[in-house]
């Protein structure tokens, strides 16, 4: 009984340390980590998406990095863009962004801001090249 509690005991660490390979994706310029991360991408090069999601619907975005879950989510030909955060950049259709704390960015259509803080920028439909630092600050743009 106890070889077979050492068997099944294996089994699950061995099983808890391939999952994460699973749901990870590398080529030769991208590297996506998370389930549903990078999965549209067709010809995007240099991005990594890490978390759930992230990235999820690039098609030919490049020069990318989306850190938590669902940034970037649904950003298709975005480039040169980092967002940090959960839901960053969420719907971002802009480049040259960078995000930064919850929800930062979430409907961002513009280009080259720089938003740190609780949904700072969140609704930013037309601003480009600002920088908003703070809770929700510029989260009404529109």
């Amino acid at each position: 009984m106890k070889n077979i509690n050492k068997i099944i005991i294996s089994i699950i660490i061995i099983l808890f340390s391939i999952i994460p390979i699973l749901n990870s994706y590398a080529d030769d310029t991208n590297t996506f980590t998370g389930i549903g991360a990078g999965v549209s991408t067709t010809t995007g090069t240099y991005n990594t998406f890490t978390g759930y999601r992230a990235g999820f619907a690039n098609t030919t975005g490049s020069y990318n990095t989306y850190n938590g879950y669902n940034a970037g989510y649904s950003s298709q030909a975005g480039n040169q863009n980092v967002f940090i955060g959960d839901r960053t950049g969420e719907f971002n259709s802009g480049t040259w962004n960078t995000f930064v704390g919850w929800k930062a960015g979430r409907f961002n259509r513009g280009t080259g801001n720089s938003f740190l803080g609780l949904s700072s920028g969140y609704n930013n439909n037309i601003g480009n090249y600002n920088v908003e630092i703070g809770k929700e600050i510029g989260r009404a743009h529109v």
